[in-house]
C-alpha cells in the first residue's frame, strides 16, 4: 500500500469516528421541549411510566405547555448527572425538576400528553 493510500486510509478512519462521536453525543443537544417540576405521578401505565410536569416560569419566556403529561417506556433515555441510568419505578418523586424531549406526536390537551424520548434530571426533592 503506498504511503498515499495510507494517509486517506487514515483520513477515512479519523472522520468516520469522529462522525460517530457526534452522532452517538448528539442527543444532549437537544432543545428539550419542556423544562419544569413533576407535580405528580399518576402510576404506571402497562409499558411506561406516567408523571404530570408543570413548567417552570421565566420571566420574559413565554410557556410552551404550561402542564404536560409526560410517558416514560424503556425506550426513554434518562440522564442524571451526565450520566445515562436505567428507568426504575422508584426513579421519579414530586419534586424533582426535570427537562424532557418528546417523541412522536403530542396530544394537545390539557395538559399535553407525549411521549418522552429523553429526560434529564436536574434536581432531587
Amino acid at each position: 500500500m503506498s504511503k498515499k493510500a495510507k494517509t486517506y486510509l487514515l483520513i477515512l478512519v479519523f472522520i468516520a469516528l469522529a462522525i460517530s462521536y457526534f452522532y452517538w453525543s448528539n442527543h444532549r443537544n437537544y432543545k428539550m421541549d419542556i423544562t419544569g417540576t413533576i407535580i405528580d405521578i399518576p402510576g404506571k401505565l402497562d409499558e411506561s411510566i406516567a408523571i404530570h410536569i408543570k413548567e417552570d416560569l421565566i420571566p420574559g419566556v413565554p410557556q410552551t405547555f404550561g402542564e404536560s403529561m409526560v410517558f416514560i417506556s424503556d425506550q426513554t433515555i434518562i440522564y442524571i448527572d451526565n450520566k445515562k441510568i436505567s428507568l426504575t419505578s422508584s426513579l421519579f418523586e414530586p419534586g424533582m425538576r426535570v427537562e424532557v424531549k418528546f417523541t412522536g406526536p403530542v396530544a394537545e390537551s390539557y395538559p399535553v400528553q407525549a411521549e418522552a424520548k429523553f429526560i434529564r434530571i436536574l434536581t432531587s426533592p
